[in-house]
């Protein structure tokens, strides 16, 4: 079955000509102020891509971290970074970036201190009303707040069933001047799965994730 590449109009100006004889054997063009469509365009071609070369190599290629800021990205790479503002060029593939405990049901005392504890409650009793508190605490062991090594920010994400994986906001920390722990209030959720990402400056990101 063939398809039919999408027609996109972009202002363009030429930059650079290569001719060979009296032809014009390739050209350079800068794009000038290329549409949200055209982005957008390029992200799916940088996406399938990185599944064929998945498939190819056996690598895990759904995991893609911002050089800027370091907000991590599941499935594909955003259009724009939802913390930093960078673009899509300022994502790379890094599958490996998110810490794994060895034995998920035997953490060691190293592991206690940089997993993220997610504790969730019903805001109210009322039927009516489907939000939850949520307060996430670096550690089952307090994790230390000294500049070599403390928590530098918490991110959490969001994903149901007609909402893909996608970042609802960061939580910046300084060190020595604040616990690595976060509150806030979910609204109007139903059946969905929260993931929490915490780095720290030493030893990495770690992630957990429940359902609501």
């Amino acid at each position: 079955m063939l398809t039919t590449a999408p027609h996109i109009m972009l202002p363009a100006k030429v930059k650079r000509l290569v001719k060979r004889h009296d032809l014009v054997d390739a050209m350079g063009v800068e794009l000038l102020n290329p549409s949200m469509k055209y982005l957008e365009f390029v992200r799916d071609l940088k996406w399938e891509s990185s599944v064929i070369l998945s498939k190819k190599t056996n690598q895990e290629v759904c995991i893609y971290t911002c050089k800027i800021c370091g907000h991590i990205s599941f499935e594909q790479m955003p259009t724009e970074c939802p913390i930093c503002r960078a673009s899509i060029e300022n994502f790379e593939n890094n599958p490996d970036v998110i810490k794994r405990p060895q034995d998920p049901e035997n953490l060691t005392e190293f592991e206690k201190k940089h997993i993220p504890v997610i504790n969730i409650s019903k805001a109210n009793d009322s039927a009516a009303d489907s939000g939850y508190d949520v307060n996430v605490k670096v550690g089952q062991i307090g994790h230390t707040m000294k500049i070599e090594d403390h928590i530098t920010f918490i991110d959490y994400y969001l994903q149901s069933l007609d909402i893909k994986k996608r970042c609802l906001g960061r939580v910046i920390l300084r060190c020595d001047k604040i616990q690595p722990s976060v509150t806030f209030y979910l609204n109007d959720v139903t059946s969905a799965k929260l993931t929490v990402i915490s780095n720290c400056t030493a030893h990495g990101s770690w992630m957990s994730q429940t359902e609501l």
